[in-house]
């Protein structure tokens, strides 16, 4: 943290995160029913490692000017997730093993030429990357009136949106009104009858593509499947695209509006607080099954809108009776 003015305070802060994990696998054939039995040996190993990082950067002002308060903050964030899996596995019915099967000799050395022969073999090291902008300017009057305005900006790797839309942008703004400090309000009610008395109200949006990756919005291609080409029915892996690529794939956006009212009572003892939402989320990401001459089971689409909308409603009370102290409070949803 650095402090050049008293007002001003700048930030940057690193994270750091490595991760190693090897496992072995070693199961032998099984009947416990005709449903449910294995007549294979199956022996792996899995070695995962991983690194992560995030570096975050941001400044932060707040000054008073008399009875107004201002505050601003700006700020970035990077987030790095690196991968990288082996897998080595053999299943065979059977004896994959040279020598018994005591548990030293339940690794892939000591397979025998039929499992070797068996082997299957996965290595496919992977990134993910986040990059954000934020900020928020703040202002206050006379502990009476406030207003607040956010704004980010949010942006993954190709692996999720294409390049065109892979930024998701994302305002929202607040405003409240402390009733209790004006003094029409002091003069003509008691602060121990209505100890605190606020109204308040939001909007903003906010983004989701936590459900993407493996480049949905372009179809990669990849080996696999055989199909005859020639008269003599000769079988011929052959290229082809892995899914149904969707280009216009963007983010699934919700946007919402909050009323809210804040109020305590009896000198603080008794607390009540009361929010009206509306919550309305576009673009759904989600998976559909196209038309099967395709010949691909599913593809993610952004399609559809959900609304959620209601009340909540939480009231507590709080006393003390002598050194014993005590609190209870309940929230209904309507």
């Amino acid at each position: 943290n650095l402090m050049p003015f008293s007002f001003l305070t700048i930030t940057s802060r690193l994270g750091y995160r490595i991760t190693q994990r090897n496992e072995h696998d070693y199961h032998e054939p099984m009947f416990l029913s005709s449903m449910a039995h294995t007549d294979d040996y199956l022996i792996s190993a899995r070695t995962n490692a991983g690194l992560f990082y995030q570096w975050e950067n941001f400044a932060n002002f707040n000054k008073e000017f008399g009875k107004h308060n201002v505050g601003a903050m700006v700020g970035m964030s990077f987030t790095k997730n690196h991968w990288d899996n082996t897998n080595v596995s053999s299943t065979d019915a059977s004896m994959i093993l040279n020598g018994d099967h005591a548990p030293n000799y339940r690794y892939i050395d000591y397979l025998n030429d039929n499992g070797k022969s068996h082997l299957g073999v996965g290595n496919a090291p992977g990134d993910a990357t986040e990059l954000s902008y934020f900020g928020r300017l703040s202002y206050s009057f006379d502990d009476r009136y406030f207003l607040q305005f956010n704004y980010r900006a949010d942006a993954y790797d190709t692996s999720k949106l294409s390049k065109d839309n892979r930024w998701g942008y994302f305002p929202s703004f607040s405003a409240g009104w402390t009733i209790s400090n004006e003094k029409f309000f002091k003069n003509a009610v008691s602060d121990k009858a209505v100890s605190f008395l606020k109204l308040r109200g939001s909007w903003g949006r906010n983004g989701n593509v936590n459900i993407l990756s493996g480049y949905k919005y372009n179809a990669t291609i990849g080996l696999g499947g055989y199909y005859n080409f020639t008269d003599a029915g000769l079988a011929t892996e052959v290229a082809k695209p892995n899914g149904v690529s969707n280009p216009d794939l963007t983010w699934e956006t919700s946007e919402q509006v909050d009323l809210g009212l804040d109020a305590r009572f009896l000198d603080n003892r008794l607390s009540l607080t009361v929010d009206w939402y509306r919550k309305v989320t576009k673009d759904l990401l989600i998976s559909i099954k196209p038309f099967p001459e395709l010949g691909f089971n599913s593809q993610t689409v952004n399609s559809g809108e959900v609304l959620n909308t209601g009340f909540d409603i939480e009231a507590g009370w709080r006393d003390h009776v002598g050194d014993f102290k005590y609190s209870i409070s309940a929230n209904f949803s309507p």
